[in-house]
């Protein structure tokens, strides 16, 4: 049972983002021996024992298994899920500047329990997408696997009335990125806007003036994965917990 549940939980530990969470089914099948087939072609490979699966959007996976002696008339069996959970990602625009402090602007996504998500280390995780040197459109899955941001909250001493607040879904979950340095240049007088969203030094560069997120954000998926910071066209990312799945309790149980 517990060889079960570990493996149940590096399954989750890859799956944070429904692109990992597709990737990884689509290597758990093929190690099966089912192949992923293109979705214009795949009507035609449908055979009396054929298996194979088609991926949607790399977001969603159909896996089909033909019986051996399938006919016109046989009957068909349907299991769904969902790949899909409710969480936090970030807006096509993100930046946003308040203060001294580069924040970002957040979509939520579901009926989260959202106050559980303040206070807590987090990061990013999602897909990247790119240009590569053939001029051709592609992407990439990134998970980085350290501490980015977080949604603090404000110290008692501060406010006597913070266990009794309710807080604004569109105002307070606002995930603090990093404080604006001179190489960001958020400076108020030239690169601020009157919605208080950050322009960032790059981004006022000739040619660089539609990039939608900080600066700092091309600057650390370039890093992280190894695609040139020219090339990054955009990205589709969400806010997850750094925190990995874990078995707990006084007898592991």
């Amino acid at each position: 049972k517990k060889a079960f549940t570990q493996n149940l939980l590096s399954r989750l530990t890859k799956s944070r983002t429904s692109y990992h969470l597709t990737a990884l089914s689509q290597q758990i099948l093929g190690e099966k021996g089912i192949a992923v087939v293109p979705e214009a072609t795949a009507l035609e490979g449908i055979a009396p024992g054929s298996r194979f699966c088609l991926s949607l959007g790399s977001s969603a996976l159909m896996a089909f298994q033909v019986g051996r002696k399938a006919g016109r008339d046989s009957f068909f069996k349907v299991v769904a899920t969902h790949s899909d959970i409710p969480g936090m990602r970030l807006c096509p625009n993100s930046k946003k500047k308040v203060g001294a402090s580069c924040m970002a602007n957040v979509q939520l996504y579901g009926g989260g329990l959202w106050h559980t998500w303040f206070d807590r280390d987090l990061t990013l995780a999602g897909k990247v997408f790119f240009q590569d040197t053939h001029g051709a459109i592609k992407s990439k899955l990134i998970h980085i696997q350290k501490p980015l941001t977080k949604i603090p909250t404000l110290a008692i001493h501060l406010s006597k009335e913070m266990n009794k607040t309710e807080f604004n879904l569109e105002e307070n979950l606002k995930p603090l990125l990093s404080l604006c340095s001179k190489e960001c240049s958020c400076q108020k007088k030239e690169n601020q806007n009157e919605n208080n969203d950050c322009k960032c030094k790059m981004q006022k560069e000739e040619g660089k003036n539609d990039k939608p997120h900080c600066c700092k954000m091309y600057s650390l998926l370039a890093k992280e994965t190894g695609i040139p910071e020219d090339k990054i066209l955009d990205f589709d990312l969400h806010l997850v917990d750094t925190q990995d799945p874990t078995i707990f309790g006084l007898d592991e149980e």
